[in-house]
């Protein structure tokens, strides 16, 4: 009866193995009828090896490749071509016309017999660390072995013919794996592009399957969702969310998938109900907000999550030394690798824009505490990262105002080293070339917008300030001009010399700071009798 059923499903090929299996179930009840009756009719044969007509010169690979060819044609070793495939490179010099012959009757074989729709996995056991399923197919399991083996040896033809297979197919192949990934691609450029009606074929085939298949999946169906811009599959990718033989790092990849391709009112608002209900764990909540940013800039969306980072805030002590080896808490890689703020990054909004001003104030607030200076640390981080993608001088400015409206200076100097990273990148920026007489036109307002705004006193002090102990301090120190001073004793150079040179020198770092140039005048005498060193003015302040 098994042996009708396999010759009326054409599945014949599959006789062999079913046999070998029996066989080895029953070896130890060798009375049982079923083992008597196959020991009769199938008694063991030893596969014969093809010879080839030419004399092999190399022979451990090509060898140890050809025990696996049969005599019958209806039969197949199924080690045949996952051995190819995995030793391909080796194998390609040596193969000879009879050997791509016999590969691809194999290939044929197996392609015209493999029917998507009927393959059929079913998940038994789903715990923490494995998963245990069955599967009515083992060939079929790994079926793109067999359409990377038709590109290997040249059978472009093969591929086209079974496409809409491989287009089934594509939901559960790992487009990314690292050994087959160049097969793979070239495999996916030969099927391109994918259309409309393609499309149609993926989600048929997806929505009205009843077995385990997509969930095994769900890790490969995301990245091929997202690799080819498949939001007809948004649907499929959201069930998958609420099935449970999922695990959770599993739903977090497959809503990142839907998120990336989230588009219209019926994707906003299951993003929205992700992030309401409290079924939903809290990762994936971050997942779907992050895409209602993204997407749609979703006000409440935005506002939470700017909440969410000062909520977050953790005591950590940088000076605390562990001994031997710990796991790394997620907070710490949160704080080494930001990944929560992403989602603002190059996003032009006047609400997020706002919020990073007070983000920034609130990482001052927290500095006089130790144990919060960590996150303090990575709140500006985030504040940079932000602004550096648009960076102007309306950025610069808002940033230096709102630095300079915090009552306690020294809680604000960490951030100092951002703004001049940013002011940096605003200096490096390249200017689109124009026509001349458009640079003619335009040349008052790109002077204006060339000098960075001070806007305050005293931070006109700290600029100072930081050139002294910068610039004028190397060049005292550093390059050789205490040599010069100390010549004033022995009266080779005279005093006034010191100062033009200290005068040019204070010029130019001024200038280089992004202010205007400025009229420095030596020994001035004031109102009150006093004598300073230097008196500056003529500085142009925004207010």
């Amino acid at each position: 009866m098994i042996e009708k059923f396999l010759e009326d499903h054409r599945s014949s090929w599959r006789m062999e193995r079913m046999i070998s299996l029996s066989k080895l179930e029953l070896e130890n009840d060798k009375k049982n009828p079923i083992y008597i009756y196959i020991n009769k009719n199938y008694p063991v044969k030893t596969p014969k090896v093809l010879k080839s007509s030419k004399s092999i010169i190399q022979k451990s690979k090509l060898e140890e490749f050809r025990r696996f060819y049969l005599d019958y044609e209806d039969y197949y070793s199924p080690e045949l071509i996952p051995f190819l495939v995995h030793n391909f490179e080796e194998l390609e010099r040596q193969l000879i016309e009879s050997d791509l012959k016999y590969v691809k009757h194999v290939l044929v074989m197996i392609l015209e017999n493999y029917n998507p729709d009927n393959f059929r996995i079913i998940i038994d056991e789903v715990s923490k660390n494995r998963i245990t399923f069955s599967l009515n197919q083992e060939t079929w399991f790994q079926i793109e072995l067999y359409f990377n083996a038709a590109y290997l040896i040249g059978e472009t033809g093969l591929i086209m013919q079974h496409r809409d297979k491989l287009l089934k197919t594509l939901p559960r192949i790992d487009v990314s794996e690292y050994q087959q990934k160049d097969v793979l691609q070239n495999i996916i450029r030969l099927i391109a592009p994918i259309t409309t009606e393609d499309e149609g074929i993926i989600y048929n085939f997806c929505i009205k399957r009843t077995d385990d298949m997509l969930a095994l999946s769900s890790h490969t169906l995301a990245e091929v969702a997202i690799h080819f811009k498949l939001h007809l599959l948004n649907p499929v990718l959201l069930m998958l969310i609420e099935n449970q033989k999922i695990q959770i790092f599993e739903k977090e990849e497959v809503l990142r998938a839907f998120g990336s391709l989230s588009k219209g009112e019926n994707d906003y608002n299951a993003l929205k109900r992700i992030v309401k209900l409290r079924k939903y764990d809290s990762s994936l909540k971050d997942i779907a907000n992050a895409a209602l940013i993204t997407n749609y800039q979703d006000r409440n969306a935005i506002i939470w999550r700017f909440n969410e980072l000062q909520k977050r805030l953790r005591p950590f002590d940088m000076d605390f030394r562990y001994n031997g080896a710990r796991p790394v808490s997620e907070f710490e890689r949160e704080m080494d690798r930001p990944e929560f703020p992403k989602c603002f990054y190059g996003i032009i909004n006047d609400l997020i824009y706002n919020n990073m001003l007070n983000l920034l104030t609130f990482s001052f607030s927290i500095r006089n505490d130790k144990l919060k200076v960590r996150y303090s640390n990575y709140l500006q981080q985030i504040v940079y990262n932000y602004f550096k993608t648009f960076i102007n001088t309306k950025v610069l400015a808002d940033l230096k105002k709102t630095v300079s409206q915090f009552p306690e200076v020294s809680q604000t100097y960490s951030f100092n080293f951002h703004i001049d990273e940013l002011i940096k990148d605003f200096s490096s920026q390249s200017k689109k070339q124009e026509p001349f007489i458009t640079a003619v036109h335009s040349l008052n307002h790109i002077l204006k917008k060339i000098y960075l705004p001070v806007n305050s006193n005293a931070e006109l002090r700290e600029i100072i300030l930081n050139v002294v102990n910068t610039d004028i301090k190397n060049l005292i120190e550093n390059e050789g001009f205490y040599k010069l001073a100390g010549e004033v004793n022995e009266k080779k150079v005279g005093e006034v010399t010191i100062q033009k040179t200290l005068k040019i020198a204070l010029e130019k770092a001024l200038m280089d700071r992004g202010l205007r140039k400025s009229d420095i005048f030596r020994e001035v005498e004031s109102y009150d009798g006093l004598k300073y060193d230097y008196l500056k003015y003529k500085v142009s302040l925004t207010l």
